[in-house]
């Protein structure tokens, strides 16, 4: 089962330790300036994002206020917001891990970074089966899936989101004890 939104519900460490507290946790992080822009492409291609990236990002925190309190308050209520407009929040990997750390050992989460996996998936794969205690064996191809084309991101923009992470991924390289691969 897979889905970005795991890492980053408030509530989902705890559903699933009480499901499945000998789970074997799996982690994809991606730089998070590219993770921001990719999800506002995805947003605008399913017609959910009126704004323009800059003005997403300048409304995120209007957009989400109250939201998180909420889904904790009411376990059933669904954020739309959340789900869809959260391009800056769900790159704070650093204290979405420190969520999931507090419920389960360290060694029941493999935390994997994207552009690594890309670089050389054979890698990334055996040490997945690995993890995961399954024998090794090696995949004809690694076909690389959901990838989609969109125009590039402004250097303007760039550049405020990679001093608007700077502190969360220095948090993360030290909570993970390695460096980074953006």
């Amino acid at each position: 089962e897979a889905s970005p939104s795991y890492l980053f519900h408030p509530l989902a460490p705890e559903r699933v330790a009480a499901l499945i507290p000998a789970a074997r946790l799996i982690a994809v992080l991606r730089n998070p300036v590219d993770r921001a822009f990719s999800h506002f492409q995805h947003e605008v291609a399913f017609g959910r994002e009126p704004l323009s990236f800059e003005d997403a990002l300048d409304r995120e925190e209007e957009r989400m206020r109250g939201e998180v309190e909420r889904m904790i308050r009411d376990p059933s209520y669904f954020s739309h917001a959340w789900w869809n407009h959260t391009y800056v929040a769900r790159g704070r990997y650093a204290e979405q891990l420190e969520r999931w750390f507090a419920v389960f050992p360290r060694d029941q989460l493999l935390v994997l970074f994207s552009e690594e996996l890309l670089e050389n998936p054979a890698a990334g794969y055996a040490r997945v089966l690995e993890f995961l205690g399954a024998d090794r064996h090696e995949l004809s191809s690694y076909p690389r899936i959901f990838a989609r084309d969109y125009g590039e991101m402004s250097s303007v923009t760039r550049a405020r989101l990679e001093r608007e992470f700077a502190e969360q991924n220095r948090q993360l390289a030290d909570l993970l004890g390695r460096d980074l691969p953006w």
